[in-house]
């Protein structure tokens, strides 16, 4: 694509994925790649790691990844002194591990509608009180609204002065201007995109540093969808007619 490499995410890849993804770097097939869908993830994927590495060389020394999936940042990122956590279900985890390379992150199994991350974080070695930057990363809008109040309250509780938040919002389709986030939020529940969890919440680029307030978090930076791919698609090949209701934001914890 020309924005983003991860061989390390490849070689986690399950065998139809990876002939999937040898076939577009193949002749004809590249143009296969350039959809909006892997310019959307690659711009996100740059996002990402932007803020995690300018929160590294300012110090912080633990960097927890919410919704983990088969992200390869605890390696990829690693650096001496600074330790990596990942989240995740049980059985997303457990099927990593088996395709991940030695080393890498902590792995903290959790489900989180059901358990207390500030209690199984710590109990991996996570140092409460320390500077830290938690990544949600294509997660908030497949939790639900109180999940996610919940989530953000724990992690500004769970990190000390100076920590960071990363994550992104999104929005499905056209929305009511006359609806609050939390009637919209209420609203989605059921639907599902094809091959996708159902999104359970949605919320807006001008509604996100209020939100991130409420949970203890204090916004930096809120891009929309257009930002995003000007600032990390400019110059590619790549398709960069973003959702301009997208958001991704940058935060620190809110001083107490």
């Amino acid at each position: 694509m020309g924005v983003l490499d991860d061989g390390l995410a490849e070689a986690m890849l399950r065998r139809p994925w990876a002939v999937a993804g040898r076939l577009l770097r193949r002749g004809p097939l590249t143009r296969l790649g350039r959809n909006w869908s892997f310019a959307h993830v690659a711009a996100r994927t740059c996002f990402f790691d932007d803020h995690v590495l300018r929160a590294l060389d300012d110090g912080v020394s633990q960097v927890v990844v919410i919704g983990a999936g088969y992200d390869s940042r605890a390696w990829r990122l690693a650096r001496p002194g600074v330790r990596f956590f990942e989240v995740d279900h049980p059985a997303t985890q457990a099927d990593k591990r088996a395709r991940a390379p030695r080393g890498g992150p902590s792995y903290v199994a959790t489900d989180l509608a059901r358990h207390r991350l500030a209690e199984m974080l710590p109990a991996a070695g996570f140092v409460v009180g320390g500077t830290a930057v938690f990544m949600l990363e294509g997660l908030t809008m497949y939790l639900t609204e109180s999940t996610l109040t919940e989530l953000l309250a724990t992690l500004a509780q769970l990190g000390g002065a100076g920590s960071r938040l990363v994550a992104n919002f999104g929005v499905r389709g056209r929305r009511s201007r006359s609806l609050g986030w939390r009637s919209r939020s209420a609203a989605l529940g059921s639907l599902a995109a094809f091959g996708r969890e159902p999104m359970k919440f949605e919320m807006a680029p001008g509604e996100v540093a209020g939100f991130l307030a409420a949970g203890g978090w204090t916004a930096q930076e809120v891009l929309t969808g257009p930002d995003l791919s000007e600032q990390y698609l400019k110059g590619t090949a790549m398709p960069r007619r973003f959702n301009p209701s997208a958001s991704f934001a940058a935060a620190t914890r809110a001083t107490r």
